[in-house]
């Protein structure tokens, strides 16, 4: 009669946590990087918007970031200057762009 190890059948819970460990690993990562590409697709589109309604007016900026897949929180425009602050999941993005025009004194290319 064979006796059986002690040590036998231990090393199938340490590759189970180890498994279990890579799992959580790599959801944390995966997590992260949908923050990441969260944020970049915010800051983006409140750049977009910003510019738009610099260019054409809040309509336009509202139009420009419902079309690049954020939320419009708000659009503030104080004399040449409008503000964009847009969200994402958990992200926000607030952008500021300058309307400059002929009588600006900005340089004109």
């Amino acid at each position: 009669m064979t006796r059986a190890r002690p040590d036998s059948g231990q090393a199938t819970p340490l590759v189970a946590a180890g498994l279990a460990f890579a799992a959580l690993v790599v959801a944390g990562l995966g997590a992260l990087g949908q923050r990441a590409v969260d944020a970049a697709v915010a800051s983006a589109a409140a750049d977009a918007a910003a510019l738009a309604g610099a260019a054409a007016g809040p309509s336009d900026a509202r139009r420009i970031a419902t079309a690049n897949g954020v939320d419009v929180v708000a659009v503030r425009v104080d004399g040449d200057q409008v503000q964009v602050v847009v969200r994402r999941s958990t992200a926000t993005a607030v952008a500021t762009a300058e309307r400059y025009g002929i009588d600006s004194g900005a340089p004109v290319h």
